[in-house]
């Protein structure tokens, strides 16, 4: 990818992009944010180099799955088939 593909993928200018790499000047949240949707990063191996060592969302929801009653079991598989049906729109 060159700097321009790039640059255009976060949209900032190649200009912008060869300051940031320079250090002449600083990134937004927004721009450290498309950075990271565009390269499928974390920001914390961006900004330090290193990923946490977390588990996947998957293994969250199972971690706290068992103590959920069978109700609040309901309330969170509603809330995930609706999302689900907000992405297909």
């Amino acid at each position: 990818m060159t700097q321009a593909q790039f640059s255009e993928s976060v949209y900032i200018t190649s200009n912008f992009l060869s300051e940031i790499e320079n250090g002449k000047k600083g990134l937004s949240c927004e721009t450290l944010y498309n950075i990271c949707e565009a390269q499928n990063l974390s920001a914390d191996y961006l900004l330090f180099g290193e990923t946490k060592d977390e588990n996947s969302p998957v293994e969250s929801i199972m971690e706290v799955a068992p103590d959920l009653s069978l109700k609040e079991l309901s309330v969170v598989i509603t809330y995930l088939d609706a999302l689900k049906k907000m992405k297909e729109l």
